[in-house]
């Protein structure tokens, strides 16, 4: 790894590439000491799976009295889940997957244009899963997008606005479950950016596990400097935009 990790660098040199973010799976069982190379930066993050050896029945079980009545709920109302259609992935999911950290507040991991670019070219894609939930009358409520690995099936991301009354993201996670079970992967929900979704994902019934990365900056300095402008960059609007009130 060590040595794919050194032999990329002249690439990303060519494409001017100012930081790069290395994730592991769990699965290579990496030690910090296995990734300690010059220049590069450890983290470890939590992540959640549901173990492929977990029943369907063992799965339902494991979810929490809420997370169960929510599925019934949410099928009760109507709301099934299905593969999307290319227009859905290329034209809805691009917009909910930017509001999405528009309503955390977060840094945007991907900008729209990214992602807008991502879901065109993986859209038909045969390791891409696209599944949609859909209310009887055509509604979109949410849609997950993960990778089928060789033994898990990677939860890449989950789009969809809250909903009253129901769960469409608790209904596609056990989607996910289910279509995972079926072809004996496990279903890797990845990590917990906050608190809440640490609290969800635990509430689904996966198994938190560690895992370790590393970040890579050309230079450190410059790249930390620009994320602080960066940052400052929506204080900046909404303190304009204070002054425009104020002196209106």
């Amino acid at each position: 790894i060590r040595d794919r990790m050194r032999g990329v660098g002249p690439v990303l040199r060519r494409h001017r590439t100012v930081a790069a973010r290395w994730a592991f799976s769990p699965g290579l069982h990496l030690t910090a000491e296995d990734l300690a190379i010059p220049k590069f930066e450890l983290f470890e993050w939590e992540n959640f799976v549901m173990p492929a050896a977990t029943s369907v029945d063992d799965c339902w079980k494991k979810m929490s009295t809420g997370r169960r009545q929510s599925v019934k709920k949410t099928e009760k109302a109507g709301v099934g889940v299905d593969d999307s259609s290319v227009e859905e992935i290329s034209r809805w999911f691009p917009g909910q997957m930017s509001d999405l950290y528009a309503r955390e507040g977060r840094i945007p991991a991907y900008s729209l244009a990214v992602v807008q670019s991502l879901a065109e070219r993986l859209a038909s894609h045969p390791r891409m899963l696209w599944r949609t939930a859909k209310g009887e009358d055509g509604t979109l409520y949410g849609m997950t997008a993960s990778i089928i690995g060789d033994d898990r099936l990677w939860g890449w991301q989950i789009v969809g606005q809250s909903v009253r009354s129901m769960s469409p993201h608790t209904l596609l996670h056990w989607d996910s479950i289910k279509w995972s079970r079926d072809r004996e992967l496990a279903y890797d929900m990845g990590g917990v950016p906050s608190d809440g979704v640490r609290v969800i994902k635990h509430s689904l019934g996966g198994e938190p596990e560690t895992a370790v990365g590393v970040f890579r900056f050309r230079p450190s300095s410059a790249y930390r400097a620009a994320t602080r402008l960066r940052e400052w960059g929506p204080v900046r609007d909404n303190w304009v935009r204070m002054r425009r009130v104020i002196g209106d």
